[in-house]
């Protein structure tokens, strides 16, 4: 006999938004290198209540686009992007392009 399962999952309501031309930035922990990072910007898309998405304002939204290339010992690599939101109102949705091709730049 089957029983079906009175439970329903509802996901919060929340709305996105897409923000243009974020310059992609290096993390460098040993700071040995200075890199040259192509495309130089991305384009990420963040969600947030709909309460909050109102209150958005691009002029003061803190967003950080960058690669890591602590530990890399190329000259080139393709790297992913990381995104991240001062606010932790926001959630990082997506990043396009996902990854950049950093080069090393000669002295």
């Amino acid at each position: 006999m089957f029983r079906l399962s009175n439970l329903i999952h509802l996901e919060p309501i929340v709305a996105q938004k897409l923000i243009s031309n974020v310059a992609v930035s290096v993390y460098d922990a040993a700071g040995q290198n200075k890199w040259f990072v192509t495309p130089l910007a991305v384009d990420v898309t963040v969600e947030a209540p709909p309460s909050i998405m109102e209150t958005f304002n691009s002029a003061t939204f803190e967003l950080r686009a960058f690669v890591d290339v602590s530990g890399i010992f190329l000259r080139k690599a393709v790297l992913p992007v990381w995104a991240e939101s001062v606010s932790g109102d926001f959630r990082i949705v997506k990043v396009e392009p996902s990854t950049v091709t950093v080069s090393a730049v000669g002295e």
